[in-house]
């Protein structure tokens, strides 16, 4: 997300890896400066929270290259709408065959693998399914005041933003060898605008099918593919129904379920010879995670021949949360492995705290992706804890080609990528 300004202060979004010393740096301003008007900021900061920052003479250079980019987004922003509004068949057609003299152009990465061209076909016809929400982002201009500033309807930024992405990605695949049309549709979030896409007559020819986002729009696509058994790949969270019978859909992102078992199966193989517990706290539908993190850890549990491995893993039933109680299920000659398949925000937190108050123990808890949103926990609990969280997506912002990528993408499209 971009940094702005607004009432004559900047107002800038906190990135991975920056500190009150850094962003006072970058900016030019006293860490004193930048507390003064974001009181929190001093016990630490936030990723994607915004942060006040005071425009003086020594930053004003950087105030007034921030309006510029600000404008300039404005403007592209308002060309991508136009683009994505084709009034007769919100369809966009991307050509894939980039003449050379625009490649350089286009490029994010210097050097890119080459794919054998005998691995895949000639030609791709892809379908990607978005809910870009054009009628709503008439709606929203039409009653927008010239006074206002331009706005893009809230739940359009998913579909802008995979958009964007897209086209850096594309570009990857050009230098790869990949030779494509692209064709993009905008599927609103309803049932009856997809199933009209899908029955559109150049959706026979497609080869694959990205998209769409939302389960039931979904649900219509997988029906008319199914029979043509043509890939259909989900970028977004998605319910494991959606593969149930349907070998030709491919999740992008794991679910919960394959998050813990993997997890486990990590931990397990790694602690072996340690104390390992599952802790169940009798949350409806997520007892299937307590079941499977207990089927995974046992099963390499019975499968080393190493005498001194745990025989089983240990299923420890809590409702009522006391250190002493817990501390009962503990060895304090062990490394303590307590996995908690939990997405109960209160539940995990008051265990933490418990836990906490354990110091003759050596403990280490594995949860779920969801703990990393929580901002209730105090974050030295997940250190004193060694608190392992598997996550679907990992960013090494330290890697020359992703410092690279953000910086051409931000050249590109006046933001920074999101994840």
């Amino acid at each position: 997300t971009q940094d702005y300004i607004k009432n004559g202060r900047i107002i800038h979004i906190v990135q991975p890896k920056e500190t009150l010393f850094s962003v006072s740096k970058k900016f030019k301003v006293t860490m004193q400066q930048i507390a003064e008007l974001n009181h929190d900021a001093i016990d630490g900061l936030k990723i994607g929270e915004e942060l006040i920052i005071p425009i003086t003479s020594d930053n004003k250079d950087i105030a007034a290259e921030i309006k510029k980019l600000n404008k300039q987004k404005r403007k592209h922003d308002k060309e991508t709408k136009s683009e994505i509004r084709e009034e007769k068949t919100d369809t966009i057609f991307y050509n894939l065959e980039i003449p050379d003299s625009l490649k350089n152009t286009f490029s994010l990465l210097d050097s890119t693998p080459k794919i054998d061209s005998a691995a895949i076909k000639p030609h791709y016809n892809i379908a990607v399914f978005l809910p870009f929400f054009c009628a709503m982002n008439d709606t929203i201009e039409a009653h927008r005041k010239p006074s206002e500033p331009e706005k893009v309807y809230e739940k359009s930024k998913v579909a802008l933003s995979f958009y964007r992405g897209l086209k850096a990605a594309i570009d990857t695949a050009q230098k790869m060898g990949l030779n494509a049309s692209l064709k993009i549709y905008n599927t609103e979030n309803s049932v009856t605008v997809t199933d009209s896409l899908l029955h559109l007559p150049e959706i026979d020819s497609v080869d694959v099918v990205i998209g769409p986002l939302f389960f039931s729009c979904l649900s219509q696509a997988v029906k008319k593919f199914k029979p043509m058994h043509k890939p259909i790949f989900v970028p977004v969270p998605q319910s494991n129904k959606i593969l149930l019978d349907n070998e030709n859909v491919f999740k992008i992102i794991p679910s919960d379920y394959i998050q813990i078992k993997e997890i486990t199966r990590y931990i397990t193989e790694k602690h072996k010879k340690d104390n390992i517990l599952v802790i169940n706290n009798y949350e409806g539908r997520y007892v299937q995670l307590v079941d499977i993190a207990k089927e995974e850890a046992n099963k390499i549990l019975h499968q080393t021949n190493d005498s001194l491995a745990q025989d089983s893993v240990k299923e420890i039933f809590f409702k009522d949360l006391k250190a002493d109680k817990i501390a009962l299920e503990l060895d304090s000659t062990k490394e303590n492995i307590l996995i908690v398949p939990s997405v109960n925000q209160v539940f995990v937190s008051d265990l933490l705290t418990q836990l906490n108050l354990l110091d003759n123990y050596s403990i280490t808890v594995v949860g779920t992706e969801k703990w990393k949103n929580w901002t209730n926990i105090d974050v030295n609990y997940f250190h004193k804890l060694k608190v392992h969280i598997p996550s679907a997506v990992y960013i090494d912002y330290d890697n020359p080609k992703t410092k690279k990528l953000i910086v051409q993408y931000l050249k590109n499209e006046y933001d920074e990528p999101n994840k």
